[in-house]
């Protein structure tokens, strides 16, 4: 447990990436799908799925840069740095999925798949929990952390389902403007 509440911080700033990204954009979509700008919505959408996979890349890749500082500044040594450094292998995999999965997961559901959302959930916090039991007992800290991959990796494959389903209206177009990215990240 002091291995995981060593890294429960930067759980958080995923949280805190994935909600900024997801949010935000589902909340402009919805507004400019509900002012019948349907291209506007598009480019909505396209900016957040450029955003969220580029958070997620930047974020993933500041974890592998800076683990090492990170176990530094915070003091973790010993036992639970062993076992810290075991959960860690993934976090940054994990960090550009969880990102990815939330951006999607809202989106889906501003889209008005309420089924495919739901069995997005089912599957990623299922998933995630048994896969973890599981792997954990077989392979330690490092198990822990691939069922939570696992789990938004099936949560991800899931939402992917939508875009196959006759009621999508998510359309992605290739759009960034710096202005639309303050928009959505109020």
């Amino acid at each position: 447990m002091a291995a995981i509440n060593a890294i429960t911080p930067l759980t958080g700033v995923m949280m805190f990436f994935g909600d900024l990204v997801s949010i935000g954009a589902s909340t402009i979509y919805a507004r400019e799908v509900g002012a019948m700008r349907k291209n506007r919505a598009d480019e909505i959408f396209g900016q957040g799925l450029i955003v969220s996979v580029s958070v997620g890349l930047l974020l993933a890749a500041v974890f592998l840069l800076l683990r090492g500082v990170y176990f530094s500044a915070n003091g973790i040594t010993g036992e639970i740095l062993e076992y810290s450094l075991d959960y860690y292998r993934f976090l940054p995999l994990n960090a550009f999925l969880t990102v990815f999965v939330y951006f999607l997961e809202q989106m889906v559901y501003i889209d008005g798949d309420e089924l495919c959302n739901n069995i997005c959930y089912a599957f990623q916090i299922g998933g995630n929990i048994v896969f973890s039991v599981i792997l954990t007992k077989l392979i330690g800290m490092t198990g822990n952390i691939l069922g939570s991959v696992i789990g938004n990796g099936l949560g991800i494959f899931v939402c992917c389902w939508h875009f196959l389903r006759k009621g999508n209206t998510l359309h992605f177009v290739w759009h960034l403007s710096f202005r639309d990215f303050m928009l959505t990240s109020r």
